[in-house]
């Protein structure tokens, strides 16, 4: 087991297309929204904290499947609560809410992942049915705070055409340690999206003719793009290689490496 995950169960201020949540039962997603509630009152989750420790985990990331974990109510709080535990904590975000939240951004001491869906209002708007975060005021404020940060582009049949001038834009920065390439997954095969599966072959065959192979992490390609450190993440959600304990804030904890069974079948509980 690599790192810890909460993955937080509430309302998303996007609803990408492309989210694991169209997979999910959606009614009994409408049951669970803890973003309010305090961590004190989470079930299991002091239990899950022992788990990480006999388990000799020290990092996690709050994360959700369905959801923004900044939208938690007590971020600030249960980060504080995580780290006098010994595990450095680290953040899977949309962006939105990064600005309005920096006191608690810069206590982070593990990876800070920002999604990026679009540069562009109306791509941005069809994907995730939002505008864009102000990415480029994020970026100065993490330079001039000297923060580090991971984006991560879901490739798709809307934003292929605009990955090269996204790259361009983020090259610029340094507090960008590198970009992450995903390709739009489903568990269930059968939903799986022909169109954006050729996006992300067309951009991957593009950066592949346009970078040069640096290396491999796991399961995924790192590229050097005129400086810029790019992975083609092959199968981000599968997770052989990388393995976590992940805890559902409805007080579901599980060593099952594909999210949508660990949730809806309970498989890998205990």
């Amino acid at each position: 087991m690599k790192y810890g995950e909460i993955l937080f169960l509430g309302k998303c201020n996007c609803k990408c297309y492309y989210c694991l949540s169209s997979e999910m039962d959606n009614l009994q997603l409408e049951k669970q929204n803890q973003m309010n509630l305090h961590f004190k009152e989470w079930r299991n989750f002091d239990r899950y904290l022992e788990i990480l420790k006999e388990e000799n985990i020290e990092k996690m990331y709050l994360s959700s499947v369905i959801t923004e974990p900044m939208l938690y109510k007590h971020i600030g709080e249960l980060v504080d609560y995580i780290q006098s535990k010994g595990i450095r904590v680290g953040l899977r975000t949309n962006g939105y809410f990064v600005l309005q939240n920096m006191d608690v951004i810069k206590k982070l001491q593990n990876h800070i992942s920002i999604s990026l869906n679009s540069l562009n209002n109306e791509t941005c708007y069809t994907i995730c049915k939002n505008f864009p975060p102000n990415i480029k005021k994020i970026f100065e404020e993490f330079e001039k705070e000297n923060l580090n940060c991971r984006i991560s582009i879901v490739v798709n049949r809307f934003n292929e055409k605009e990955i090269k001038e996204m790259l361009d834009f983020i090259k610029n920065y340094k507090c960008v340690s590198y970009v992450q390439l995903r390709k739009v997954y489903k568990y269930n095969d059968e939903n799986n999206e022909e169109l954006d599966n050729i996006a992300y072959e067309n951009v991957s065959n593009w950066l592949k003719n346009n970078a040069k192979l640096t290396g491999n992490y796991f399961e995924s390609e790192i590229y050097d793009y005129d400086g810029l450190s790019v992975s083609l993440w092959l199968d981000v959600f599968n997770k052989s290689s990388i393995q976590s304990f992940n805890y559902f804030t409805n007080g579901d904890i599980s060593s099952h490496n594909l999210l949508i069974p660990a949730y809806e079948d309970k498989e890998g509980c205990f």
